[in-house]
């Protein structure tokens, strides 16, 4: 769990090995927590070779990383993008769990991050250009480019 200051968010990251039979209890727990604490921002993805994927602050007022298997967008997204864009997300399983709290899930199933890895790519180019390809990052255009971002508000 991260931030005591009151100027960066806070995080949680957890890291096991994927079972299966467990993954929609821990889906369910992951929108669960994102709810309860007002999440701007969260994800939830199968990250092969035991790689370790945090997102910072600093990352979100430059860009979004990335979209991600499940990505959650709290707040400050649903007032960039719009409620009616968020809903509009085609060939995705679009969720609201809580008021301005849309998750967006890329498939069924989160092993497809390894099996059809090139489909989900393209799937994801697809919803970023429909959201607002400028509000993610884009190698092409470096870290230095004016990136779409929301205001944050994050209190003590």
């Amino acid at each position: 769990m991260g931030n005591k200051s009151g100027t960066s968010h806070g995080w949680v990251n957890i890291a096991f090995t994927y079972k299966a039979e467990l993954f929609n209890q821990l889906r369910r727990f992951f929108i669960d927590v994102s709810t309860e604490l007002t999440a701007d921002f969260a994800f939830l993805h199968l990250v092969p070779n035991k790689q370790d994927l945090t997102i910072t602050t600093h990352q979100l007022r430059q860009g979004l990383p990335d979209l991600y298997w499940l990505t959650l967008f709290g707040r400050p997204y649903v007032n960039l993008f719009g409620r009616e864009r968020m809903l509009s997300v085609p060939n995705v399983v679009v969720e609201e769990p809580a008021r301005d709290l849309f998750s967006i899930r890329l498939s069924e199933d989160v092993s497809d991050v390894v099996s059809r890895s090139d489909e989900l790519f393209e799937l994801a180019q697809q919803v970023k250009q429909h959201l607002n390809h400028n509000a993610f990052f884009d190698r092409t255009l470096g870290i230095n480019h004016p990136y779409t971002v929301p205001e944050f508000h994050i209190t003590q």
